[in-house]
């Protein structure tokens, strides 16, 4: 790889970055259909450019999930963020919490779905601490 191409790469990761921030800012505000618009002109930007991974993918589908409160969809992203998560730190000797997760899950609830850990497979709960996301 060269360093032209790691540059552009880490550029691109930054950009990425930045923009899916933007739709969740727009969450944080319960200003859904501003998500929604962003979400879009992330989405097409993304279809220009190259995809790494499915992990940023998963947060979209998870972002649009909550602005239009569809549970299936939010639930779908979820696993696919999740799921990366844990092929990435499969070596990880402790129990590592996915902060992008515990994020989404909170602003998920935030929008009023009807969401709990049980809905998510087991093999994926426990990087999403209960005590974060639990009422009670």
């Amino acid at each position: 790889m060269t360093a032209n191409h790691r540059k552009k790469t880490n550029g691109n990761e930054k950009h990425r970055l930045f923009k899916v921030l933007d739709c969740m800012s727009s969450l944080l505000v319960r200003d859904y259909e501003t998500a929604l618009k962003r979400l879009k002109r992330y989405r097409e930007w993304e279809e220009k450019d190259w995809r790494e991974t499915k992990f940023y993918e998963g947060i979209a589908d998870s972002i649009e999930g909550i602005a239009r409160a569809d549970k299936p969809l939010f639930l779908k992203g979820l696993n696919r963020v999740l799921e990366i998560f844990k092929r990435r730190n499969s070596q990880l000797k402790d129990i590592p919490i996915c902060t992008d997760a515990v994020t989404l899950f909170i602003l998920a609830r935030e929008r009023g779905l009807d969401i709990s850990l049980d809905d998510l497979p087991e093999k994926l709960r426990m990087f999403i601490p209960r005590v974060l996301v639990e009422e009670g």
